[in-house]
């Protein structure tokens, strides 16, 4: 059994590649159980090998937000990270292809979202006042395939614009009925009055009046907060209040259909942060001491290995068996700031301008590139990635990584860096017959 340790430079600016330094023994037992056990290895340096590595920090700029139904609302401020504002935009239906709105008396129209999470960096924090604003949408949403940078025009005046206190955690009482946390926005009166003015013979005829809503919340906090709206809840659309002229009461569902179109937007801003360079589209960050992750496209990273294929067809290598590779790579965030960390980092191959999971991730028996406290660091399993690429499955041997849930979460960590005290590693373990 043959195991090497190399301590990977993971740069930051693409184009640059340092050799891989080694050798510390880790864990001698580490993968017996892949490797046989019945003699003939031989023990190869890894001084020898000569393998260097290329990476970038990124902001991936065809980040799709149109195929969530759960999409963040708000506004949330790091010191390192930057800004982000994420914006829901969505259309609207009924359920009923014919409904007559001149025959009633409307009462209001309550915008109602479900709240699943929130996400704050000082836990105490559980609400917070935000400047809630709400239009109407002036054109139809017309895709599904609508990446975070994509925005709708909307008409010139909000239908809602008032300061609303936020409480993802506390239940809401409706009449005298107690329901789930949700936000409730009672939306002013020439949206009741364009709802009242006639009849909607079909779907697609209310579809053509009412194009869908766009929904912003922003706060002057120094930190701000972000929610999570699950879109397809019963909880979530606009509830219709009406009664007739009998005195009777009801509630009429327009809601956020399953089938139509929703998106989330995001605003990024970078100003006086290690990541400012990433306001320019498609720009990279270079820093030496750490690499920066975050949810929402706000930071990604590419790591491109060089020189492994030129190792592996070395006379001394020919015939060995790679039997494990992870990429170990430690946290520089504090261990008690571990409730922001993502709860994975997920990796990926790009095939055809797409990020496809490696197989390494859909493995049945394997649980995810999870973050281990124990060596307060993540583990990311790439066996199988660097096993097909040495057989010349493919030719790149670039991977992305980027955080799960990262569309539905503000979760962010800062990794060490290449001249980090403590950087980053590649352990391979693999086996070789004797001659």
């Amino acid at each position: 059994m043959k195991i090497f340790n190399n301590k990977i430079i993971l740069l930051l600016l693409c184009g640059v590649a340092l050799t891989l330094v080694s050798c510390v023994n880790e864990d001698d037992t580490m993968g017996l159980g892949f490797v046989k056990s019945n003699g003939g290895m031989d023990i190869l340096s890894a001084d020898n090998t000569n393998v260097t590595l290329e990476g970038a920090s990124f902001k991936y700029d065809s980040l799709k937000t149109g195929t969530n139904d759960n999409l963040m609302l708000g506004t949330y401020r790091d010191g390192t990270f930057g800004r982000i504002t994420a914006s829901i935009y969505a259309s609207l239906g009924i359920t009923n292809s014919q409904f007559d709105f001149t025959q009633m008396t409307v009462d209001s129209a309550v915008l109602c979202l479900a709240y699943t999470d929130y996400f704050s960096a000082d836990t105490s924090i559980k609400e917070m006042d935000m400047q809630v604003t709400v239009w109407e949408l002036a054109a139809a949403i017309d895709s599904a395939d609508i990446y975070a940078q994509s925005e709708i025009n909307t008409e010139n005046s909000p239908i809602f614009s008032s300061v609303v206190s936020i409480k993802p955690l506390t239940s809401v009482y409706v009449d005298t009925a107690e329901a789930a946390p949700h936000l409730r926005i009672h939306l002013n009166d020439s949206f009741i009055f364009k709802l009242k003015s006639r009849t909607f013979t079909s779907k697609e005829d209310f579809k053509e009046a009412f194009k869908g809503v766009k929904i912003e919340a922003t706060t002057t906090d120094a930190n701000g907060m972000t929610v999570t709206i699950n879109m397809k809840s019963d909880l979530s659309g606009i509830k219709i209040y009406y009664h007739n002229d009998s005195g009777n009461k009801a509630v009429y569902a327009v809601n956020f259909p399953s089938d139509g179109k929703k998106f989330m937007h995001i605003d990024y801003d970078y100003t006086s942060t290690p990541l400012s360079a990433l306001a320019l589209q498609g720009d990279s960050v270079a820093a030496s001491q750490y690499m920066y992750l975050c949810c929402l496209g706000v930071s990604e990273i590419t790591l491109n290995l060089k020189g492994l294929d030129t190792w592996y067809s070395a006379d001394s290598v020919k015939g060995a068996a790679l039997n494990r590779a992870e990429l170990i790579l430690p946290v520089a965030d504090p261990a008690d700031k571990a409730f922001l960390f993502p709860r994975a980092i997920q990796a990926y191959r790009m095939q055809d301008g797409k990020f496809i999971f490696t197989d390494d991730m859909i493995r049945t028996n394997w649980t995810g590139n999870l973050y281990d406290a124990s060596i307060h660091a993540y583990r990311i399993d790439v066996t199988s990635f660097l096993q097909q690429y040495l057989i010349g499955k493919f030719t790149d041997c670039t991977l992305y990584l980027a955080p799960d849930v990262r569309l539905s979460s503000a979760s962010r960590v800062v990794l060490n860096g290449p001249q980090n005290a403590n950087p980053p590693k590649l352990n391979i373990i693999y086996s070789h017959p004797a001659n």
